[in-house]
């Protein structure tokens, strides 16, 4: 009896990786657009300790507040005491500040700021409507929206809440 010839079939390698690249893309857009909640979500799993994206964004905030010293004491010392508290609160307990006045208060309080300067600084950030768009999105642990916010709030005119 003959034997059967078996015909191998031939291996579509280009199609294969094209696949494989849409479905890496795909995850890769799907992070993206859900990244604030997925973010959240990882940080609550923990006991609200920081993820590796609040550590990444504090490390880009804690160094361009190194970029603004000037050689001043007192000024470098501000800086200095404020790198110093952003690195040592957690982002979960900036994101409660960001929603509530009082617990903003108590955060700066705790930073170091006097509890009437404390005071008056948050209630000059909640009750100025520019700042708005960032205390939500932080709010929200969503730092692009803070970003966008942050761009969007150094066009407008804050020299009369810095004047106070």
């Amino acid at each position: 009896m003959p034997r059967r010839q078996t015909t191998h079939q031939k291996k579509h390698w280009g199609r294969r990786i094209l696949i494989t690249l849409l479905v890496i893309a795909a995850i890769c857009g799907i992070s993206v657009a859900f990244f604030p909640q997925i973010n959240n979500t990882w940080r609550n799993a923990n006991g609200g300790n920081d993820t590796p994206a609040d550590k990444a964004v504090k490390a880009t905030v804690i160094k361009a507040l190194d970029s603004k010293k000037n050689g001043n004491v007192i000024t470098d010392g501000v800086i200095d005491a404020t790198t110093h508290a952003i690195d040592t609160t957690k982002m979960s307990t900036v994101m409660a500040a960001a929603q509530d006045q009082d617990t903003a208060t108590k955060l700066l309080t705790q930073s170091g700021l006097n509890s009437n300067v404390a005071q008056l600084v948050t209630s000059a950030l909640f009750k100025t409507s520019a700042f708005d768009g960032v205390r939500e999105s932080l709010a929200n642990g969503d730092y692009y929206g803070v970003y966008k916010a942050a761009k969007k709030l150094n066009n407008t005119d804050t020299t009369s809440l810095i004047g106070q």
